[in-house]
């Protein structure tokens, strides 16, 4: 009587005939320790608040920012940031369209968000970086986009910038800036700002009006940018450039808005807004790579009835 193949040699010889291409699971984010903000923007269209899921507990507030509305004083509120569509899967958006809106972390829990301008400082102005930041200054900012356009304007993801009186004290700018860059600039820190032009072709090219996964992770030494495709066939961040040595500064002041800088300059006072869609905003104490993101990959149909079919060789053979 012939004897049955081993099982592992019999999984082994199945596998090569049930590989397919392995896909994502593309999901919004569980919080987890580090996480210190989260804005998933599933909030119904009307309201204003954005609930942050994060450790902080900060909640965000979509706002006008045309004009400066005075010392102490909250911006309008807006409601047609919140309740826009997002991508597949992950419930709602926010609608960042004018580059005067944005969504300002609310400090003092008020309801309402005011713009720094440093004299004197406002109730949602941190003094430091110490919820953004872990142990050894490292960090990871995220955020899923759809721009109609990558060139023309400043588009701010997020940002910690402020009205301090000298630039040793102002925080970071992370955006896509005029000519198409990702850039991360710490003002208050050294090294000037990193800047890698965004993809305008090959596999993870800028497309109009699509959604895109963009990151800049910082281990305390290094920045490494990334930037993917929002894709089920993406099952990693791709690296955007190489990891170049950055200064930061826990202790800079900090003013945290999303889709647009707190700045009270210029006329409109907050300009440089993200200009599009922007979704599951994840601001996290640790440095995440290219597996940390929303690309998890999931098990194969052809696998799982792989090892459905050894477990049946495993009893027929019992």
């Amino acid at each position: 009587m012939k004897s049955s193949p081993p099982l592992a040699l019999s999984f082994a010889l199945l596998l090569p005939c049930l590989a397919v291409p392995a896909t994502a699971a593309l999901t919004a984010y569980t919080p987890d320790a580090d996480t210190r903000y989260l804005y998933h923007f599933d909030e119904a269209a009307g309201g204003s608040v954005a609930a942050n899921a994060g450790t902080t507990g900060f909640n965000a507030i979509a706002y006008n920012g045309t004009t400066y509305a005075g010392d102490g004083v909250a911006q309008p509120t807006v409601t047609t940031v919140l309740g826009a569509t997002g991508y597949t899967g992950f419930g709602n958006a926010a609608n960042i369209s004018g580059n005067n809106l944005g969504l300002g972390v609310d400090r003092d829990g008020s309801g309402g968000w005011v713009m720094g301008d440093n004299s004197p400082v406002g109730p949602d102005q941190f003094p430091d970086h110490s919820t953004v930041f872990g142990a050894l200054n490292v960090f990871t900012l995220e955020a899923m986009i759809n721009l109609p356009t990558l060139t023309g304007a400043n588009r701010h993801i997020i940002s910690t910038d402020t009205n301090s009186a000298t630039a040793a004290d102002r925080g970071f700018q992370f955006r896509i800036n005029t000519t198409g860059n990702l850039e991360f600039h710490f003002i208050g820190g050294t090294g000037g700002a990193l800047l890698v032009p965004v993809p305008t072709t090959g596999e993870n090219a800028f497309v109009a009006n699509e959604w895109f996964h963009a990151a800049l992770s910082y281990d305390g030494t290094n920045a490494q940018f990334y930037w993917t495709p929002v894709d089920p066939s993406r099952t990693a961040a791709s690296p955007l450039g190489a990891a170049t040595p950055r200064g930061v500064d826990v202790n800079d002041d900090m003013l945290l808005v999303l889709g647009n800088e707190g700045r009270a300059t210029g006329a409109p006072a907050s300009s440089e807004g993200l200009q599009g869609l922007m979704d599951e905003v994840r601001i996290s104490s640790v440095a995440r790579g290219a597996n940390d993101f929303i690309f998890v990959p999931e098990p194969s149909t052809a696998v799982l009835g792989a090892l459905g079919l050894l477990g049946l060789l495993r009893r027929r053979r019992n």
